[in-house]
């Protein structure tokens, strides 16, 4: 579907100014995981597609169509369905509160994670659950740990006046997984079996995530397998985080 020219009238009147439908929503949010839109959410700063999901930027001015999919603002649309973007293409970002909240707020959603939900998950044959939950875990882990690497080796001032330190953190959440996993191995936050694992977890979960058809590619054992060794991974990142603490100091 093409977005036709923006329609200003039709805005102006609460509608869309693509197809002129009165049902449209809000978006309040940006999931940095899922790359997508949080529609009139009330929940921020987490995601509302999963309750295991990570972080979400703040987003204002910002509304979606729910007839024909187009985000919108009051210049500019984008059609959700052909726009691949890692960041809302329309709106306003939310500024952080401060970095420190913002480390804060993401450890917080880190030492929530079960364990014992993973292997309940895996025990009932609920895998996609199993590769999901773990998945975002680990890639908040890292991202938290980058953080913390970057500033003891840059000393970047904790302020929230501070350009160096705010982009740091927007680059840290906007990395995708293969590429966090680079990265946190280039910062020895991961070893090279670890790089490889992970790797191999998020293709598991790509693959589990996008089609069926290409989840009998795996046996029962290779999955449990493939968890196990990303589960060994978690546990040793969540020793390194407790040791360093909450905040970022």
């Amino acid at each position: 579907m093409a977005v036709n020219k923006f329609n200003k009238k039709l805005f102006k009147e609460g509608k869309c100014p693509n197809c002129g439908s009165e049902d449209i929503a809000e978006i309040t949010g940006w999931c940095w995981n899922h790359q997508s839109p949080e529609l009139n959410g009330d929940d921020l700063p987490f995601c509302s597609d999963s309750e295991d999901c990570g972080y979400v930027e703040g987003i204002k001015n910002a509304f979606m169509c729910n007839d024909c999919d187009t985000m919108f603002d009051d210049k500019e649309m984008v059609d959700w369905n052909t726009n691949d973007c890692a960041c809302c293409p329309v709106g306003e970002r939310v500024p952080e509160e401060t970095p420190e909240e913002y480390a804060q707020k993401l450890y917080t959603f880190i030492t929530e994670y079960s364990q014992t939900k993973i292997n309940d998950c895996i025990r009932d044959g609920y895998y996609l659950e199993a590769i999901g939950s773990l998945h975002i875990q680990l890639s908040e882990q890292l991202r938290f740990l980058l953080i913390k690497r970057i500033k003891g080796h840059e000393n970047i001032p904790l302020s929230k006046k501070n350009n160096r330190y705010n982009e740091v953190v927007t680059w840290v959440k906007g990395l995708k997984d293969f590429q966090l996993y680079v990265v946190a191995h280039i910062f020895a936050r991961i070893d090279d079996d670890e790089k490889g694992q992970l790797n191999a977890l998020n293709t598991l979960r790509n693959n589990f995530s996008h089609t069926f058809e290409k989840r009998k590619d795996y046996s029962d054992t290779c999955i449990q397998n493939i968890i196990k060794d990303a589960q060994k991974i978690e546990i040793r990142l969540k020793q390194d985080i407790e040791t360093m603490g909450a905040l970022i100091y």
